[in-house]
């Protein structure tokens, strides 16, 4: 714990993140808080088509959500939480599931962003405040 806290002092993302990796979910969530990373902090409205991969409306419309995979499915730095609209989405597939398995902060609405075909209802995603890059990190 002093580990963390000397970490959290300063603006160092990367020793927040290898301290955090095997700690309780409120000291996680004080660490996401320090992370200097905000994508989207004032929230977006976003247009997007039918069918269109949520992860590219967001790049094309600035939001640089990681996405080290190359949007394959292989990683979980893509993230989401789907707060509203989450029944019109296509169930996720198999692969998916077991990489959410793998993902920080996971929720029952959570999806990979690579993954989330728009539907036909508005959606109101979250962009959680901290992922785990494991290619970035060794």
């Amino acid at each position: 714990m002093a580990a963390l806290s000397k970490a959290a002092t300063g603006n160092d993302a990367d020793a927040i993140q290898n301290e955090i990796k095997n700690i309780d979910k409120e000291t996680q969530e004080f660490a996401a808080r320090r992370m200097d990373r905000d994508l989207c902090p004032d929230g977006a409205v976003l247009e997007a088509k039918e069918g269109e991969i949520i992860l590219d409306v967001a790049l094309r419309n600035g939001i640089d959500i990681e996405h080290a995979c190359d949007k394959s499915c292989a990683c979980t730095t893509c993230h989401c939480i789907v707060r509203e609209g989450f029944d019109s989405l296509t169930e996720s597939t198999e692969d998916e599931d077991d990489m959410l398995d793998k993902a920080w902060g996971l929720e029952p609405e959570s999806r990979l962003g690579c993954q989330i075909r728009m539907g036909d209802e508005d959606l109101v995603v979250e962009i959680p405040r901290y992922t785990l890059n494991h290619a970035r990190e060794h």
